[in-house]
């Protein structure tokens, strides 16, 4: 599902899907409420974040002014495409939509969101890596990550070189409002867990310079930030992606019988997530991957790397 679909063509979508037994799933798009993408039968939103400027998502949507708002936001849009549109102008139209679903954020009326997306069974895939590499809260913000061997070097070069020039332009004020808007998506991914809203781990690797891999770790330790417990974040691309995708029966959980697909680490992930990432071995497919086999893969992977 696309986030900039019109509300007659995203019931469109939802009602040709329905005829057809099909899933759907995706952004909330800007025109439409997340009170109706939880009542019109998506199975999951993708992104709590309202980093991006054209975006609104869950906050919006929890904005005692949502109406207002979404009808600036419509406008944003339409005169962004516009020929000689002022980005000047845009940017503080932007900024000050933003400020706005910040300042106008109504807990009771999300409450009320929450319940209906754990009613309707609807997923969210916070994505909160995403954000923060996309735009990163600070100058130093994950710069040593975008510096991973195992990244093609052309990949690598690009990502900092964009991420440099990006951080040049950006302005306090501007790493002020990031940092607002991530502590409040934070908060958000903390009280959906807590009001049973269903919820899975997903990064959108690659896009927004997100790292494959190192950026699932990150993804669990920003949950974990957000309120749920080490546990709770793990079982979040586990189990419940089992759960979501109907494979329970066979894979998410270790149990006789189901898919021998584990990692196994040296240190206790329940007791700091941040220990998913001292990993010993790996078992795939019912396969060992041994400690010094993994190794030579990830050697071989960086001699790759370094040449491409």
């Amino acid at each position: 599902m696309q986030a900039n679909l019109s509300p007659e063509n995203y019931r469109a979508v939802l009602a040709e899907a329905k005829q057809l037994g099909l899933t759907v799933a995706g952004h909330i798009p800007e025109a439409v409420s997340a009170f109706e993408v939880a009542r019109a039968g998506q199975r999951s939103i993708e992104h709590s974040s309202p980093i991006l400027p054209g975006d609104g998502g869950i906050l919006m949507s929890c904005s005692s002014k949502e109406d207002e708002l979404r009808a600036e936001l419509l406008a944003i849009n339409r005169d962004a495409v516009a020929p000689n549109a002022n980005r000047q102008e845009l940017r503080l139209r932007q900024r000050a939509l933003q400020i706005q679903m910040l300042d106008t954020y109504d807990a009771r009326k999300c409450q009320g969101l929450f319940a209906l997306l754990k009613e309707r069974n609807v997923w969210v895939v916070p994505t909160q890596i995403w954000a923060k590499r996309l735009l990163p809260l600070n100058a130093e913000d994950g710069i040593d990550a975008l510096a991973q061997p195992w990244l093609p070097l052309q990949t690598r070069t690009r990502f900092v070189q964009r991420r440099g020039e990006g951080i040049k332009v950006t302005a306090p004020e501007s790493f002020a409002l990031r940092l607002r808007i991530a502590e409040k998506t934070r908060a958000l991914v903390g009280a959906m867990y807590r009001a049973g809203v269903p919820m899975l781990a997903g990064t959108d690797a690659l896009d927004g310079d997100v790292i494959p891999g190192l950026s699932l770790h990150q993804e669990l330790e920003l949950m974990v930030q957000a309120g749920l417990t080490p546990m709770e974040a793990l079982q979040t691309p586990t189990r419940n992606a089992a759960q979501y995708f109907g494979t329970a029966n066979a894979s998410g959980t270790i149990a006789a019988g189901k898919q021998a697909d584990l990692v196994l680490l040296d240190a206790d992930p329940t007791q700091n997530i941040g220990n998913t990432q001292k990993i010993h071995a790996v078992i795939l497919q019912g396969r060992l991957i041994s400690t010094s086999q993994r190794q030579a893969l990830l050697e071989q992977i960086k001699r790759y790397a370094d040449a491409h």
